[in-house]
């Protein structure tokens, strides 16, 4: 049995009515990645009124932040915040919610612990939805002097862990020759035809996936006028994989096609990606198992997703450091993700009964990970080891351009 620290529940039930007001703002002023200046700001204002020192622009990423209220000799864990919300529905994938949780876990474990092991600091956040700030803050140190990190996600359900895919993106960008599609198509190279070659090649392709490999997209560019032969066409590839070193044989398996292609047809070729690359969350078998001891002890209902889904930046933090991302329910179990409906959650009682419910197991993790002997360690212990494994796989190729023709492929680093 875990165990369960009264005074910081205690703790969470006293200082809940006060955090629930980040969530009531954020929800009803909801800022897509990239925009959340006022979401940034009541939150930083939020933490200073409470004693905080905030950091702005956290590592040169605007509106990102780091919070803290000491600066002493004790290691550091950090407890990251998103705020950004999706155009049209607002907060449909709770990050109203999932931030009023962050917020409160640091409340009250700094009210509960005064000597608590470890110095929890904030990390703010922005544009998980979109660029996914936690690569490029990965990338340039904003983790390098915690020893985890943690933070919760919304769903319908309680769950240790969200079980995530890596993912990046590719743009596959055509160029043919413009003809009369009539009088002289023969004069053309019709770039949407070697487009859907393309495409059926990656359905082709399909047989040969692993589980979970994916491949989606769309056509955004294919053609302007039907008696014109497009001289160019363009098609936005989201690939996803169980881990990175799948995801880097994915994409290499689609480079291929779309050389083949080039060859076949004429077409000449540009292959960029626009946004970071995610990794995916390390299923940890001691973290998951404490975290579902807790969720007992709380006398709260959990489960484990049978398959994976969607990707999240946060997997680029843990494969830097153990890192904490559980699934908190917000919702009736029939409600999905990123809608209208889901949204509806974040508002009133309901919301702020699950961020009391969120805070008190996150809080009562890290209050475990502190005090249990020999937990963080294990934790730690199989974390390296899963991510020496993934390091010695792994050739990624993220932010590699590559453009050809029949003649030949070259290959650059998109700086």
């Amino acid at each position: 049995m875990a165990t369960v620290y009264q005074n910081l529940l205690d703790a969470i039930v006293a200082l809940r009515d006060e955090a629930f007001t980040v969530t009531e703002y954020l929800t009803a002023h909801p800022e897509t990645g990239g925009r959340e200046e006022l979401s940034s700001r009541f939150v930083t204002e939020f933490l200073e009124r409470h004693g905080y020192t905030v950091e702005h622009d956290y590592k040169a990423y605007r509106y990102a932040f780091r919070a803290y209220d000491t600066d002493d000799d004790r290691p550091k864990a950090a407890i990251m915040c998103e705020y950004d919300a999706l155009p049209e529905i607002g907060h449909g994938c709770g990050h109203s919610l999932s931030c009023g949780i962050s917020v409160l876990t640091a409340l009250s474990l700094r009210e509960a612990f005064p000597d608590f092991p470890w110095q929890i600091e904030l990390i703010g956040t922005p544009a998980e939805e979109t660029d996914g700030a936690k690569c490029p803050l990965a990338v340039n140190g904003a983790f390098d002097c915690y020893d985890f990190a943690a933070m919760c996600h919304m769903d319908h359900l309680n769950a240790p862990i969200m079980w995530n895919l890596a993912c990046n993106d590719m743009t596959i960008t055509l160029h043919g020759k413009t003809a009369h599609a009539s009088a002289s198509p023969w004069e053309g190279i019709n770039a949407m035809e070697a487009a859907e070659l393309i495409m059926h090649g990656v359905s082709l392709l399909r047989a040969r996936f692993k589980p979970f490999m994916q491949v989606h997209g769309i056509v955004e560019e294919g053609g302007t006028l039907p008696n014109i032969v497009p001289d160019k066409a363009v098609l936005n590839y989201y690939t996803r994989a169980l881990n990175l070193t799948e995801l880097a044989e994915l994409r290499r398996w689609v480079r291929q096609i779309v050389r083949g292609v080039s060859v076949a047809t004429g077409v000449t070729y540009e292959i960029t990606q626009k946004y970071p690359t995610f990794a995916e969350l390390y299923r940890n078998p001691v973290e998951l198992s404490a975290i579902e001891e807790t969720f007992e002890d709380l006398g709260r209902p959990y489960g484990r997703y049978e398959t994976p889904g969607a990707s999240t930046d946060a997997g680029n933090v843990d494969m830097l450091i153990p890192t904490i991302h559980m699934e908190i329910q917000a919702s009736d179990p029939d409600i999905s993700l990123h809608t209208a409906a889901f949204e509806s959650f974040m508002h009133g009682d309901r919301a702020k009964e699950t961020l009391q419910n969120g805070a008190s197991a996150l809080a009562t993790v890290l209050a475990r990970l502190g005090y249990e002997d020999g937990l963080f360690d294990s934790i730690k212990t199989e974390h390296d080891r899963y991510r020496d494994e993934q390091r010695v796989k792994l050739r990624i190729d993220t932010g590699l351009v590559e453009s050809g023709g029949p003649e030949g492929t070259t290959m650059s680093r998109d700086e």
